[in-house]
């Protein structure tokens, strides 16, 4: 059923929606936290989450030295804090091609089970392929609309220039030769 939910999704939120929701349903009410990170050039942010308030925000993950192990982790720009922190945090790898840029997070107070933290990782592959599919799918779009431009830009009859704000010519139509 998760990985039907995922195809059918071709928005990065709604992969976030399905996974999240996946997660809450495995793990029931002992979490009080799920969220979805990507690390970036400034460091772990979160993409999603439950709560929502948590969005956008920067992540940093400390090892705790509880006794069951786990993470402890802190959001430094929110100014109050949104998660008991008796809680502690399993993580979720969500690797690609590219390595492991993502992960979901999870707070709870109690122990996983063996089987629920098994059930949990197998999930870890089909999100990281949906991810990945709706990644690729953004930049497919992104380079089509690039080729379409170009191509009616070089192949347009009228003049067309692009000035930079200090008077220099970043670009220009191959017509400018003929027309002026």
């Amino acid at each position: 059923d998760l990985g039907e939910r995922l195809l059918g999704t071709t928005e990065l939120s709604g992969v976030v929606s399905v996974s999240l929701g996946a997660v809450a349903a495995i793990v029931g009410d002992r979490s009080g936290a799920c969220l979805l990170t990507q690390l970036g050039d400034e460091g772990e942010r979160v993409v999603g989450g439950i709560p929502a308030i948590l969005g956008g925000c920067s992540v940093v993950l400390q090892q705790s030295d509880h006794a069951h192990g786990g993470l402890k982790v802190k959001f430094p720009k929110m100014p109050f804090p949104v998660i008991d922190s008796a809680h502690y945090w399993t993580q979720i790898a969500l690797a690609d091609v590219q390595g492991v840029r993502r992960q979901i997070l999870i707070s709870h107070k109690t122990d996983f089970s063996p089987d629920t933290l098994t059930i949990l990782e197998a999930m870890a592959a089909p999100v990281s392929l949906a991810l990945e599919r709706v990644e690729l799918s953004m930049i497919l779009y992104e380079r089509r609309s690039e080729a379409k431009f170009r191509s009616l830009v070089q192949n347009a009859s009228d003049v067309i220039l692009i000035v930079q704000a200090d008077g220099r010519l970043s670009a220009e139509t191959p017509s400018v030769s003929t027309v002026l």
